[in-house]
């Protein structure tokens, strides 16, 4: 059984020591997941201009790979 401790500014999780390590590993990670959440919102511009660098580096890298020399 998993138990909770709130104190102020902090709650303390208690998790039995039968759990298995990828099983604590699991519950860890289910916790973190609110971290995650992007902090800045990307706008489309960015987003199409991040395209536009990747697709000219994949020619240019196709292009040399390839031999075409136009």
């Amino acid at each position: 059984m998993i138990t909770t401790k709130q104190e102020k500014n902090k709650t303390t999780i208690i998790i039995p020591r039968r759990l298995k390590k990828a099983e604590l590993n699991q519950v860890l990670n289910y916790l973190a997941m609110p971290e995650i959440k992007p902090k800045k919102r990307v706008t489309k511009k960015q987003i199409r201009e991040l395209a536009d660098e990747i697709k000219k580096s994949a020619w240019e890298k196709l292009k040399k790979k390839r031999g075409f020399t136009w």
